[in-house]
Order: C-alpha cells, then structure tokens, then sequence
C-alpha cells in the first residue's frame, strides 16, 4: 500500500491528455474525456438541475474567455469537430480548455466547493518532453487560477503547480505498483507505448531514464489505422464519422451508425496491424540494439492489437503486456504527482514518496536536482 499524507486544501492528481482520450485520476477514481472539442449550438434543457449533474459529461461545455466550446461525447453532436491532434500540447488553447474541463468535471462529481486548488503531474509524449524550457515556459503560464464557465455555470480552479513525465515512463511507476515489475536498479526496463498519433518507446534503468534509447516513430499509431477504416466507410457511403465510434471500430472490428452495424473486412484491420507490428519491432529493435533490455513492457490500448503480432518475433518473445494496459500512463503520473515535492509557495510542505513492494519507495527529484522531465529519480531503499 502507498502510504499518503494530504494536504485538505491541495488535490493531487495524475492527468493524461492523450490524443484519443484525456484521462484524470485521483488513486480511486478514473475519469475519461473523448479527446475532442466542437462549437457550441442552442439548446434548450428541460429537467431538474440535478439530473443535468448526473449526466453532465452528455452535455458537457466549457466558456473560456469570449470562446464557448463543447467536450467529448457532446463535441459529437455538433456540425464541426476540433481534434486534438497535435503532439505540441502547447501548440494552441485547446489542450488548455480539455485540461479545464476535466478538472471541473471532476470538481462537480465530488460535489467540491468554492475554488479548488490542484497539483498536477501530466504524462507528456516522449519527442516534447526533451523540450524542457519551452514546456516549463507553458506550464507557468497554466499554474494560475482560472475563472471559466463549466456547463453554463461559473467556475474557478486554481492549478497549483504542474509536474511533467514521459508518458512511457508513467507506466514504469505503475507496473512497479501493481506487482508487475520488480525493483532492480541493476535491470533496463524497456517500454513501448503505442498511442493514437505515435509510438514512443524508452529504457528505463532505476532510478534514470537511459535518454539515449528513447524515440519516437508516427509511422505506426492508431491514427492509421482509424484513418483506413474511415476511408472503407465512405466508400459505403457514410459521410459523417462519429471519430470515437471509428477508435471503437479499430478495437472490436464493427462500427455502428444510425442502429446499424458495420462489420469491417479482415484485411482492413489485420494486414496494417501487421505491418504497424513489423514497424515497431524493427525499429525498437535498431534502436536498442547496443543495449540488453531485461524486461520489457507493452501499455496503451493501441498496444494491445500489436500485441499479438509484436510477440511473433524473437526480440519480442518476453514481451509482457501492461495489467491495466489502457490506464497505466495516467496512474503512473498519479504516483509520480504524489512524490514530487511541493514548490515553495504552492501549498504546505509535506512528505511525499511512492512506496512500492519490497519496501523500497522513490521520491521525485526536488527543485534543485534536475529538469521536470524526470532527470533523474532520487530513490531510496
């Protein structure tokens, strides 16, 4: 068990936004956003305020300044979609209004009050968290307080203070957790994400990242994937795709529109899964060939099509595939928030480690140890 001190007025959390899905989560409670943003129509709601509680994610907008957005499953019903398919998380606002609006359903289903103070840790893509100082210079410009409307009604949260990891490496602080790896300083750990727009793949070597061995491949991503179904229902005529329908469709090979189901042809998935598969192995492969990697680790729900196919070749053989494969990214930076220390002035001081099997805990690296993109872990046994 983690053993955990909280500070009453400071919410500790691990935050995901990924390219498909934005994830939050709190060491119980999971909570998942459709990575997409639309523009708002009028409606009309009819019912008592605590039914439109209950199913606010249905109905879900957000007003940040002048600009008024509908989330998730919401953004579907809309006549236009905003994608959230850059890797820059900083590219534009709209990472900013998911990472708003998430923390603000969040807030409403705990039934918080008044303005609720955040520290964060938010896994980021491998390519953009070797850009310390331009993430540092963006985070700062989201620790603040900020007032925005959540489903019609006002809203402040003050974002305390934000962490960074790469995504891969969450998973490591997970799998450490769960049981699923041991604690061996003297092993590399190589992990392969693969997500919606990209692979990324790193060595971890407790307690540091082995930087070298790390990358990052757009050649196989989920992306393709939905793209070719996408591009096989057109031609049967179905114009406007639901994109999380599409994301559903790569996982069960069926998508269904208006009550009818879409059974997808074989070769449509199974051929481009394959090569996606020949894809990462090769090019893992090359990239950690001067390394011996002990154990390695598969996470992301993309990961689990490769899966499969990736094992079929000998490098691959003990290749084990996450427990929570879907998930691991976000609560390994749910661990990580809860052992970075606090920075003088985001709230009260307190003791925070990860305590993981064998008695061993890891603490996060304090201010004057290194850059915020886990280089490198303090740890102590």
């Amino acid at each position: 068990m983690t053993n955990r001190k909280t500070t009453p007025d400071l919410i500790t959390l691990g935050i995901d936004l990924g390219r498909s899905e934005a994830r939050l989560y709190d060491g119980e409670t999971l909570i998942t956003l459709p990575a997409i943003l639309g523009g708002p129509v009028a409606t009309i709601r009819r019912g008592s305020a605590q039914v439109i509680d209950e199913t606010l994610d249905s109905h879900l907008t957000v007003k940040l300044g002048a600009k008024t957005f509908s989330v998730g499953r919401y953004a579907l019903e809309q006549p236009y979609h905003l994608p959230l398919n850059d890797i820059d998380l900083f590219a534009d606002d709209l990472n900013l209004v998911m990472l708003l609006s998430i923390l603000g359903l969040y807030a409403r289903r705990k039934g918080l009050e008044g303005t609720s103070k955040f520290k964060l840790c938010i896994g980021l893509p491998v390519a953009l968290s070797r850009r310390s100082d331009y993430v540092e210079t963006h985070l700062r410009a989201w620790e603040r307080l900020h007032t925005f409307e959540l489903a019609g009604k006002p809203m402040a949260l003050d974002i305390a203070q934000i962490d960074v990891i790469p995504q891969p490496v969450g998973a490591v602080y997970a799998g450490l957790l769960a049981g699923q790896l041991d604690y061996a300083p003297d092993e590399n750990i190589g992990v392969i994400d693969p997500g919606h727009l990209t692979t990324d793949w790193v060595v971890v070597r407790l307690p540091n990242e082995l930087a070298n061995y790390s990358g990052q491949s757009t050649a196989a991503a989920g992306l393709r994937l939905t793209d070719a179904i996408a591009n096989y229902l057109s031609d049967q005529g179905i114009l406007r795709l639901d994109p999380v329908a599409l994301m559903e469709a790569a996982a069960s090979g069926q998508y269904v529109h208006n009550g009818t189901t879409y059974t997808l042809p074989a070769e449509i998935l199974d051929e481009l899964i394959e090569m996606m598969a020949l894809q990462v192995a090769l090019t893992v492969k090359q990239s950690w060939r001067d390394l011996s990697i002990d154990r390695m680790l598969l996470v992301g729900g993309f990961g689990r099509l490769l899966y499969p196919h990736l094992t079929q070749h000998p490098y691959f053989r003990d290749l084990q595939i996450a427990q929570d494969h879907r998930y691991f990214n976000v609560k390994g930076a749910y661990e990580y928030a809860i052992a970075a220390p606090l920075r003088e002035g985001s709230a009260p001081a307190r003791e925070a480690k990860i305590r993981i099997p064998r008695e061993v805990s890891i603490a996060a690296p304090s201010e004057g140890d290194a850059m915020r993109d886990f280089d490198p872990l303090e740890v102590e046994v």
